[in-house]
């Protein structure tokens, strides 16, 4: 079954995608959904945005995707790890602040985090 996607999720998925694609995360990195999705959820729900709560985020990722949770996490690291080719300027371009370079690599959370606040700030 299809599910029903409205305007405002709509503008917000077109808005996470466009970062991805401006910090040089490409459409066929195996992550790139999953990171989309996680950025979602930070977004929609701020509870889970602290603490150790994305391990509840790739859970629910992966039953909406029929995957498990390690699947989710280790494709989204495998999608971060596609940035860590010399691209990190391009994040902290988008980002705006230089969080990152090859001697402090982000991790999943961190990236999550810091898009999820990027796209939140720009659709206020």
């Amino acid at each position: 079954m299809l599910e029903q996607v409205s305007v405002k999720d709509k503008e917000l998925y077109q808005k996470i995608t466009a970062y991805l694609h401006a910090i040089g995360l490409p459409l066929h990195v195996a992550g790139f959904v999953y990171t989309r999705e996680a950025v979602k959820l930070c977004i929609k729900s701020n509870s889970l945005r602290f603490g150790k709560v994305f391990k509840k985020i790739y859970e629910e990722i992966a039953e909406a995707k029929g995957s498990t949770a390690v699947a989710v996490e280790r494709n989204i690291r495998h999608a971060i790890k596609a940035l860590s080719e010399g691209k990190f300027d391009k994040v902290n371009g988008v980002i705006g602040a230089e969080y990152f370079s090859e001697f402090k690599k982000p991790t999943n959370s961190m990236m999550i985090t810091l898009l999820a606040d990027k796209v939140a700030m720009d659709l206020m």
